[in-house]
């Protein structure tokens, strides 16, 4: 009889363990099956476009590249809504985005961790795919341009914007509607505030390259024109921007048929180790084919020396400038004595660039110009004494400026502080008006500069 009992107990135990194995073992192939039907993996991911000759943005996670893939799983944010997901999948069967001309490489994956998290953090962004704050600073900004995100409300917070299938539908009527209207770049150009030597600039080559198409399409000769620039100056100074619009320029002319802006730095066209550099700089070449590339903090790809992977990304870029010299405008950016010798380091870059144009600093009136621009544009207001206030600091600044200021990226950081001191003063209130939620004080301006 105890033979017996010990016989089944033993089964018992065997069955139990075997539940437990194979149970297990189903789950996580589950989980694995899950995880694949939400992030089916995608080749080329260095490529931000799924359709290169029609420019188009498709909004669907099975679209995020492998390398970002990581981003979202990884993500401390909210976990992906597989509801979203389903929806955005069927919107897009016949929705299609067409991209604006001057997005970031990495704006497509970017709004997918925000939608797809219902979250804007900068440091996320930053961390989760390895760029620097300037330049996820900008990846905001488009990100707001383009109605995903929210302007900072009172409370110095970003909202998510696109939370159904209806925001979503909505927003991509709205892109298809506002990319159908023309630009006319020039006068664009001539709105920005100070400049004046640019602007001077980039009309004499504006005039110099549309008279050669002329002569050109009336069958008269035409001399060799390089259309690559160096755009030099500090910080904030207006440079992306411009860039922005010579890419506009250049399109309306037909220089280049998209006239696209594509963004990057070093770290966007360096690996980190050998075999890496010249595949990732070509990538970044071709997303940037029919447009114009800009590069910059430029000088960077230099200063490592013979033996440093920056100069194998230079030796690709003008092997490719050559090779696609039909296709593709190089713009380099960056300090003006760094820049200088960065271009008489190399012979091939100083042969290739001979438009130089010089960003000068913004003077204490034109900084505060941008500050009130900056306010008006988010709803702001501001009181005759914070109005004085706010000159003086911007006045003294720029009088103990040194090589590091940041110009316009200074005012935009001033501006973020006094907002964020004047949500701190009216939060407490009981009864929050329009007119204090607008309303920016002396005492915001003062609380600020502490």
């Amino acid at each position: 009889m105890g033979w017996i009992l010990l016989i089944l107990f033993g089964v018992v135990l065997l069955f139990f363990f075997r539940f437990l194995l194979f149970g297990g073992h189903t789950k996580k192939l589950d989980e694995k099956s899950e995880d694949k039907e939400l992030y089916p993996e995608k080749k080329s991911p260095e490529c931000i476009f799924d359709d290169p000759e029609k420019q188009i943005v498709k909004f669907a996670i099975a679209d995020v590249s492998n390398d970002n893939k990581k981003v979202i799983e990884n993500s401390d944010t909210e976990s992906p809504n597989e509801e979203l997901v389903k929806q955005y999948n069927n919107i897009l069967e016949s929705f299609r985005w067409p991209t604006d001309d001057h997005l970031d490489p990495l704006f497509n994956d970017a709004v997918r961790l925000v939608i797809l998290s219902q979250n804007v953090s900068s440091h996320v962004l930053q961390r989760k795919f390895g760029v620097g704050y300037n330049r996820v600073c900008r990846i905001i900004d488009q990100l707001e341009a383009a109605g995903i995100i929210s302007s900072l409300n009172h409370n110095h917070v970003r909202e998510v914007l696109v939370k159904d299938e209806v925001a979503l539908k909505q927003l991509l009527s709205r892109r298809k509607q506002n990319n159908e209207v023309g630009k006319d770049h020039v006068e664009e150009l001539s709105k920005l505030i100070g400049l004046a030597n640019v602007k001077k600039e980039i009309n004499d080559l504006y005039n110099l390259v549309k008279v050669q198409k002329m002569r050109e399409s009336n069958g008269m000769k035409v001399s060799d024109i390089s259309y690559h620039c160096v755009f030099t100056g500090n910080p904030g100074t207006g440079k992306t921007t411009v860039a922005r619009i010579v890419a506009g320029i250049y399109k309306e002319l037909g220089v280049i048929k998209k006239g696209h802006l594509v963004e990057t730095d070093r770290s966007g066209m360096v690996g980190e180790y050998v075999g890496q550099t010249a595949p990732k700089t070509n990538a970044i070449i071709d997303s940037a084919l029919d447009g114009v590339l800009f590069i910059d903090e430029a000088y960077s790809l230099t200063q490592g020396g013979q033996n440093d992977f920056g100069m194998e990304a230079i030796s690709t870029l003008l092997k490719r400038m050559e090779d696609d010299r039909n296709r593709l405008v190089v713009i380099l950016a960056g300090y003006t004595k760094e820049m200088e010798d960065c271009i008489k380091a190399n012979s091939g870059l100083q042969s290739r660039f001979n438009h130089f144009i010089e960003f000068p600093d913004y003077t204490s009136e034109e900084l505060m110009q941008i500050f009130n621009f900056i306010a008006k544009k988010n709803d702001y207001i501001i009181s005759e004494g914070a109005n004085s206030k706010i000159a003086l600091i911007i006045d003294d600044a720029v009088k103990h400026k040194d090589e590091y200021f940041g110009n316009a990226r200074y005012v935009r950081n001033l501006f973020e502080k006094i907002i964020t001191q004047q949500a701190n003063r009216i939060s407490y209130g009981t009864k929050i008006t329009n007119e204090m939620l607008a309303m920016i004080e002396e005492a915001d301006v003062i609380n600020a500069s502490c």
